[in-house]
């Protein structure tokens, strides 16, 4: 019996063994499997992190746009608004091009116009204030011709006597003079 119960013993032995090595093995498979399922687990946390947040960077990028876009429609021209609503309608880019040069044009022919009228009425400015002036200029010597009552200037500068002939001034002299002479002044010089 000794045999025996070494037997039984030295089996149940092995049979603890096998088990101890079987619950090991199943141990590390469903820890491998664990292992697996938390990597798996984590690839597709981290794509669902990676969807949302290229999905949040694409929803703002439009938020953006919309909003920058809607700011520019708001300050839009009035005509020109109904232009572009006109072609987003219609998909007529080279009418919509067309109404847009019809107005610039538009635009340059009125700057033209406008700068064309002020340059005319510089112009007659000018005139009216030199008339003014030469007028004043005439009613000056006229008033200083009476006052002195001598011999004055007429229209031509040259001077005239009481009687209104024509006399030469000191500087028509002095031409008259240098030219008679040998070696006189020359006409630059004068």
């Amino acid at each position: 019996m000794l045999e025996h119960e070494r037997h039984l013993e030295f089996a149940s032995h092995l049979a603890l063994i096998l088990q101890r090595l079987w619950r090991a093995f199943l141990a590390r498979k469903r820890f491998r499997d664990m292992l697996r399922e938390a990597a798996l687990q984590r690839q597709i946390a981290a794509r669902d992190w990676a969807a949302v947040m290229i999905q949040s960077h694409v929803r703002r990028f439009q938020a953006v746009n919309v909003t920058v876009n809607r700011k520019i429609e708001l300050g839009l021209n009035e005509r020109l608004a109904r232009v572009a609503h006109r072609f987003l309608e219609s998909g007529d880019l080279w009418g919509f091009l067309k109404a847009v040069d019809d107005d610039y044009r538009r635009y340059e022919q009125e700057k033209q116009d406008e700068m064309k009228r002020e340059d005319e009425m510089a112009v007659t400015f000018i005139k009216r204030v030199l008339e003014s002036r030469q007028q004043q200029h005439r009613a000056g010597w006229s008033a200083f011709r009476k006052l002195v009552g001598t011999a004055g200037h007429d229209k031509e500068g040259l001077m005239t006597d009481r009687s209104g002939a024509d006399t030469p001034t000191t500087h028509e002299r002095r031409q008259r003079a240098n030219k008679r002479r040998p070696g006189g002044p020359t006409a630059e010089s004068n």
